[in-house]
């Protein structure tokens, strides 16, 4: 059976950081301070989560912005291609026609 991997932690931080820029990261929250922050889980979907104050409570509200092809697409971080060894046996195919 085919198992789904995960993405590396890092790389999702480095992507999150480089999208919506109005927000800070989750992880510059100071406790006890309201305000929005972005946050990604380990799967890549994107969060919006608000903390504000009501009644004197302290209160948290997640919101979903985008899945982990959607932080793919929005992020500013390219992935490189698959670089071809020497040692593997490759062919070059010419597409179109010689003039």
């Amino acid at each position: 059976m085919y198992q789904k991997q995960k993405p590396i932690l890092n790389d999702l931080h480095q992507r999150l950081y480089s999208i919506l820029p109005e927000y800070a990261p989750i992880s510059t929250w100071e406790g006890g301070k309201e305000g929005s922050y972005k946050a990604v889980d380990a799967d890549g979907n994107v969060f919006l989560v608000d903390f504000s104050y009501s009644d004197g409570v302290l209160r948290q509200e997640k919101r979903f912005f985008c899945d982990y092809a959607g932080l793919l697409s929005s992020s500013t971080l390219k992935t490189e291609p698959k670089r071809v060894s020497a040692e593997e046996n490759w062919t070059i195919t010419l597409l179109g026609s010689l003039v």
